[in-house]
């Protein structure tokens, strides 16, 4: 199991991305993924080789948002970075995904390998 925690960080939801230029929304995606990426990095968490199960707790000071919407740019960062191998259902089997009150901005990834689809 390889926990990341990226303090400081919250993916950009949907609801926003959807109302930005194509140009911006692009942009704020490749933010994301790249800030998932360097994470990932620092973490040293292995490649994937298989399907694993993610879990994310995302964790804000504010009303906790649509947790959902927060997974694009978190998924393009992981595969990205490659600890997964993509985001279709054959390789990635989505685990919780809640949105606490917390007292900080933060993003708390689970990722555990799966040795056979459940």
């Amino acid at each position: 199991m390889y926990l990341l925690t990226i303090d400081g960080f919250l993916p950009v939801r949907l609801n926003v991305l959807m109302r930005l230029h194509w140009s911006k929304r692009q942009r704020a995606l490749r933010s994301d993924a790249e800030r998932v990426w360097a994470a990932v990095r620092e973490a040293s968490i292995p490649p994937a080789t298989g399907c694993r199960r993610m879990s994310v707790r995302f964790e804000s000071p504010r009303t906790p948002a649509d947790s959902d919407g927060r997974l694009k740019g978190l998924l393009d960062g992981l595969v990205k970075a490659k600890v997964l191998l993509d985001d279709s259902p054959q390789w990635l089997i989505l685990g919780n995904v809640e949105s606490l009150r917390g007292p900080t901005r933060r993003t708390v990834i689970t990722l555990e390998d799966v040795d056979e689809r459940e």
